[in-house]
């Protein structure tokens, strides 16, 4: 090969040269801001899952605390409905001695 050929392909090997490093710098830039980027999301996401975790614990309290309060209501409603059976049962025998009673008067019909 001779000079002159060689002499011809410095500017095309430069140029090939420049252009390689520029892809190279602009890769290793984007992997920078890739790095940056992706250590926000994790702090971000980290931050959300732990803020997920004091939540689900809240909830979790919350439900405790209105089972708890539930439990009691029902124990209320139940001893209530027992009751209410017992002076039910208590009551309509006498209901039906006032029926029957009430059935054997004559009132005396109104006249308008």
């Amino acid at each position: 090969m001779d000079w002159s050929a060689l002499s011809r392909l410095v500017p095309e090997i430069a140029v090939v040269v420049v252009f390689i490093w520029f892809i190279l710098e602009r890769e290793k830039r984007q992997d920078e801001r890739d790095k940056n980027r992706d250590q926000l999301w994790r702090e971000f996401l980290k931050e959300e899952r732990e803020q997920r975790n004091v939540f689900s614990t809240r909830i979790a309290e919350e439900i405790k605390t209105n089972t708890t309060t539930l439990a009691g209501m029902n124990a209320l409603l139940v001893a209530h409905d027992t009751r209410a059976s017992v002076a039910i049962a208590e009551i309509v025998p006498s209901l039906r001695r006032v029926e029957s009673n009430l059935a054997q008067v004559d009132f005396p019909e109104e006249h308008g």
